[in-house]
């Protein structure tokens, strides 16, 4: 048996606070105002966007901004293969997300040992202001010293803050498990109110159980918390090894394959 712990949101983007009230700038509600504010920080010296070009991570980024141009219901038809991956609206999102991997990263994103941590760094430190992401960044902006609300934000993706796109983790007993007795007290402690405050206040995801009063999660928990309960869609992350090496390798080569990109979607339609 399994034991699920979190949901964690893939389609999350973080902010350094001070660099957005420095700009006077607020959270994109967006992707046309994801752009404008990355307009403004380039413009102030700073580097917009922090990311890294592994394909998983890329992955995460291409869909928050995909999901936002074209809304959850199309961006789930668009992972079914239900609408054309060369239909007009779906070409206007690439266009955007290709905009921002040319001009709003980081220089250094292609570095071979540069990952998701070292993109959170860079947020920490100022010297990036956004990072898209899953949510165990905000476990990580935790043990990096920063306050959740106070120090940095986060918000859903600009444009589909409805849609909760989710993994969940979990905790199992496995069959012939020689201490099964144990691990089921340890499971029920997971399955807990407080097992899963404590744990998810470390990880940065939400918990599995909707019971859990926001009066025990810090100011950013309790609100991510908020947008899982209110969305109107809920989306299980789907994907393939293949689909995230060819996002990775579309974001890494300057000339931007598309038709490769396109070929590679068709091979592997991340919802079928």
């Amino acid at each position: 048996m399994a034991m699920p712990v979190n949901v964690h949101r893939e389609n999350a983007l973080f902010y350094n606070k001070q660099l957005f009230a420095d700009n006077d700038l607020t959270p994109p509600t967006t992707v046309a105002e994801l752009l404008d504010d990355c307009t403004t920080l380039k413009a102030a010296g700073v580097t917009p966007i922090a990311t890294s070009f592994q394909g998983w991570i890329q992955r995460i980024m291409f869909n928050t901004i995909v999901m936002g141009d074209l809304g959850g219901t199309q961006f789930a038809k668009l992972l079914d293969g239900s609408l054309a991956f060369d239909d007009p609206s779906v070409t206007a999102a690439i266009d955007d997300y290709t905009y921002i991997i040319d001009h709003c990263i980081n220089a250094d994103a292609g570095d071979a040992d540069f990952g998701w941590t070292n993109a959170a760094e860079a947020v920490h430190a100022g010297d990036a202001a956004i990072f898209i992401h899953g949510d165990w960044a905000k476990g990580y902006f935790d043990q990096l010293g920063w306050t959740p609300g106070v120090d940095f934000g986060v918000v859903g993706a600009p444009g589909a803050t409805n849609v909760f796109w989710y993994g969940v983790d979990v905790f199992t007993l496995m069959k012939g498990a020689p201490n099964e007795q144990g691990a089921k007290d340890f499971l029920e402690v997971v399955a807990s109110v407080e097992g899963q405050i404590a744990f998810n206040t470390v990880k940065g995801s939400s918990p599995m159980r909707l019971d859990v009063p926001t009066t025990g999660l810090d100011e950013v928990a309790a609100t991510t918390l908020e947008d899982l309960k209110k969305s109107d869609m809920r989306m299980l992350v789907q994907t393939t090894d293949a689909w995230d090496t060819a996002l990775g390798t579309y974001a890494a080569d300057s000339n931007h394959d598309r038709a490769a990109l396109a070929e590679a979607f068709a091979a592997n339609f991340p919802l079928k």
